[in-house]
């Protein structure tokens, strides 16, 4: 899914999502859903929710915010959102979309709003969630509904225009009471007025601030795809020899094909700290050598003479790349990151695909070693980095319960989920594990690792 979002978001796309991309292929839309059904529902959850400040607009408080998606497909027509719906506390906004966006029907704690406008569109948009732009019957196109601050305005509070506008301008996410609390002491309602439908005034107000609050979505998904790193599980084949490209390179490909070039085009001083740390954890290190005008990397592994990485064995190749974009991620990236400006958090997700493809068994037990002293230094340094491990491995997943039984690493710190095939006489669903405080896997299905095949 991080990787999809990532090569999703700011691209124009004709339908919801990239399906085939530079980071991954799903073919498309029918190739994803289940067998049988007709639409996908996605459904995330964004904690501490808060509209970064920009030009005139706040947000008032943080509130945890439930996104579902719904999305369809007509024909065999690109797919489209169907439906959105964001809640929190104990408001409801739900959205319906057609596949041309020409028509958008909108409830606000199921009481429909589209007697209130001509008609609503959705606008394309390089956002993963399109905004909507209100048609007014005398045909007045705006993205912001001015038509809420009239009737607003119609109910005669004692309030100044400024008090009006600081309504607009000032985003108060909560529950209904909170939100009518808010509106009703900013624009002094007097007790004439205690008649008023508290849940219209509540769901005019939230009505007013839709675009901001999908707006609020899109830079937190936007925030988020630009903190994504993504490791396929087939690395590139490493040559014996680079060719000199005249371009910088400041991302890892997801294959690392570029990982010659990403090296080469670090400055001294990173280039040293990265060798020092692959030193320190993996005991070796990559230099990289320039020969008649190309590249090579060569490795030094302890106590051995030097050599180009494509003589000392292919575990190498598939390792160099993974633990690049972790060393970019934990020194390169959390130095120039914007995303505690825009969004007040400071994350990143590092995904790998089947780390222990071509490694040797002691290699893939470094690499679960690394996992947890990196996410130790990460914490010690406040900074907060999460991994998604895709694995097959008995030697990983053994080596984390040894660190846990040893008290190096804590089970609080790792959850475990077990997919199962249907295609394997199981279920096709997801089943939750755990390892206990000595590490210990617990709900951990029988024969996980025996190499009994299963016949038809």
């Amino acid at each position: 899914m991080f990787p999809l979002i990532k090569q999703s978001v700011g691209i124009k796309r004709n339908g919801v999502f990239l399906w085939y991309g530079n980071e991954v292929d799903f073919k498309d839309f029918a190739n994803v859903i289940k067998e049988g059904q007709s639409f996908l529902e996605i459904e995330f959850l964004v904690k501490k929710f808060r509209i970064p400040q920009r030009g005139f607009l706040k947000s008032i408080d943080e509130t945890n915010l439930k996104v579902n998606m719904r999305l369809s497909q007509k024909d065999k027509d690109f797919d489209y959102l169907e439906s959105l719906t964001i809640s929190f506390e104990d408001q409801k906004i739900k959205i319906y979309y057609n596949p041309k966006r020409s028509s958008v029907k909108i409830e606000v704690n199921g009481i429909p709003t589209e007697e209130d406008f001509d008609r609503v569109i959705a606008t394309e948009t390089n956002s993963l969630l399109p905004r909507l732009l209100f048609i007014s019957k005398n045909d007045i196109a705006d993205d912001y509904p001015m038509w809420c601050e009239t009737k607003l305005r119609e109910l005669q509070f004692t309030s100044s225009f400024s008090q009006y506008r600081k309504i607009s301008r000032s985003l108060k996410l909560g529950s209904k009471e909170d939100v009518v609390n808010y509106i009703t002491k900013q624009l002094s309602v007097e007790d004439k007025n205690t008649h008023i439908n508290k849940l219209w005034l509540n769901n005019i107000y939230l009505l007013l601030h839709i675009n901001n609050i999908i707006d609020g979505i899109n830079l937190n998904l936007l925030s988020l795809s630009n903190n994504i790193s993504y490791v396929g599980p087939l690395r590139a084949t490493t040559q014996r020899y680079y060719r000199f490209q005249n371009y910088a390179v400041e991302e890892i490909d997801s294959d690392g094909k570029n990982l010659a070039m990403y090296l080469y085009n670090l400055d001294k001083e990173s280039l040293n700290n990265f060798k020092n740390w692959t030193r320190r954890l993996f005991g070796f290190e990559v230099e990289v050598s320039s020969v008649n005008g190309n590249m090579e990397l060569i490795i030094n592994e302890e106590g051995k003479e030097k050599h180009n990485m494509v003589d000392v064995g292919f575990g190498y190749t598939q390792i160099l790349p993974i633990l690049a974009i972790i060393w970019k991620t934990l020194y390169k990236d959390f130095a120039i990151t914007n995303y505690s400006r825009t969004t007040g958090r400071n994350q990143y997700i590092v995904a790998i695909e089947q780390p222990e493809l071509h490694l040797h068994p002691r290699l893939q037990g470094l690499f679960a070693s690394m996992l947890v002293t990196v996410i130790k230094e990460a914490k010690e340094q406040g900074r907060d980095i999460r991994f998604i491990i895709e694995t097959h491995s008995e030697i990983i997943i053994s080596r984390i319960g040894q660190m846990i039984a040893t008290h190096e690493f804590s089970n609080e710190d790792i959850n475990v989920f077990i997919f199962n095939a249907a295609n394997e006489g199981m279920q096709n669903y997801i089943e939750k594990s755990y390892y206990s405080e000595d590490g210990q896997l617990i709900n951990w299905p029988y024969g996980f690792f025996s190499d009994y095949v299963f016949e038809d």
